[in-house]
C-alpha cells in the first residue's frame, strides 16, 4: 500500500514533467509561424523581382527602386533566420538596423 508521501512524491514529479512541455509547444507554434512569414517573404521577393522586370523600361522622372525594397525584405529574411537557427540568450536595446536606402529614385533633369 502506498502512502500520503508517494502519492505527494509521484504527483510533485509528475507535475515537474510537465511544466516545460506547454512552453516548449508555444515555441514551436512560433517557430512554425515564423516559418510561413518567411515563406510569404519568399512570394513577396519573387513579386517584387517580377514588377521590377515588369516596369525596368520606365523612364519617369521620379521611379520606384526596387532593389532597396529587395534589401530591406533581405536584410528581414537573413535577420529571421539567424533568430531562427540560433538559441540567442542577449537582449539587444535597440532594434537591427535597416537597409538605408530609399525606395524611390527621381531623375535629374
Amino acid at each position: 500500500m502506498k502512502t500520503t508521501e508517494h502519492y505527494f512524491l509521484s504527483a510533485l514529479i509528475a507535475g515537474l514533467l510537465v511544466l516545460p512541455y506547454p512552453t516548449m509547444a508555444n515555441e514551436t507554434a512560433e517557430r512554425a509561424d515564423i516559418y510561413q512569414v518567411l515563406k510569404e517573404i519568399d512570394y513577396i521577393e519573387e513579386v517584387i523581382t517580377q514588377l521590377k522586370k515588369k516596369y525596368q523600361n520606365n523612364r519617369g522622372k521620379v521611379r520606384f527602386n526596387y532593389d532597396a525594397m529587395l534589401a530591406q525584405l533581405r536584410a528581414i529574411q537573413s535577420g529571421t533566420i539567424e533568430y531562427l537557427n540560433n538559441d540567442i540568450q542577449t537582449l539587444h536595446a535597440t532594434p537591427p538596423k535597416t537597409v538605408e536606402r530609399v525606395l524611390y529614385r527621381v531623375r535629374k533633369n
